[in-house]
């Protein structure tokens, strides 16, 4: 699968992080998942798939944690996804994803975080964090 994305432009598609499939909608710039890349929507910023903290600027979608099941619709806070490192710009929250769950800023979907990759839609600017 990929494990470094460069050079997005307006992802529209889900995205996954994990072993799952989850849902985006406004985020709008780069995002570095692991090796996983579903479907998203809107992405506003890079996004961090790492078990770091990432920004978020206004994601709607309901953000799953990786091992567990849990929606949120407005989160305000930080999540981490996978044990890789991506980029974010301007995001509103960091989030954690992996086997935790922090706070998001704006979510209106469900979003899981899962170490599969699958469709990406136009992503606005190029991710780092890749293992060269």
């Amino acid at each position: 699968m990929l494990k470094c994305l460069k050079k997005l432009n307006s992802i529209k598609d889900n995205f996954l992080a994990v072993p799952t499939l989850n849902k985006l909608n406004s985020i709008k710039d780069n995002f570095l998942d692991i090796h996983t890349l579903n479907k998203l929507n809107s992405i506003k910023d890079n996004f961090l798939a790492v078990p770091t903290l990432n920004k978020l600027n206004s994601i709607k979608d309901n953000f799953l944690a990786v091992p567990i099941l849990n929606k949120l619709n407005s989160i305000k806070d930080n999540f981490l996804a996978v044990p890789t490192l991506n980029k974010l710009n301007s995001i509103k929250d960091n989030f954690l994803a992996v086997p935790t769950l922090n706070k998001l800023n704006s979510i209106g979907d469900n979003f899981l975080a899962v170490h599969t990759q699958n469709k990406l839609g136009s992503v606005r600017e190029n991710v780092s964090g890749c293992s060269h």
